[in-house]
């Protein structure tokens, strides 16, 4: 049982849990997506939104096993070129 010496102690591990269900639980902008999706395009098109959103965390939990989720935060973020810089010559 040496996993258990990896685990933070309990009076921080179970209110980080509790938070953590409490986001979990709570609606946010892909259950307004799927609501939505469903509301215009019926049921086909809610099931496609849950698939969708499905694929896209599901690939998100893969690049983050990976090591890769850093890359992919921070290539997003790249700071456009001033006008004029030397590149644009």
């Amino acid at each position: 049982m040496q996993w258990i010496a990896l685990l933070p102690p309990t009076n921080l591990f179970v209110p980080f849990m509790l938070a953590g269900l409490a986001l979990n639980l709570t609606p946010g902008p892909d259950m307004s997506f799927v609501a939505l999706a469903g509301a215009k395009g019926g049921k086909k098109a809610g099931v496609f939104a849950v698939a969708g959103i499905f694929i896209e965390c599901l690939g998100h939990i893969v690049f983050a096993v990976a090591g890769l989720d850093i890359d992919l935060g921070t290539a997003a973020v790249r700071r456009p070129r001033p006008v004029g810089s030397s590149r644009d010559r």
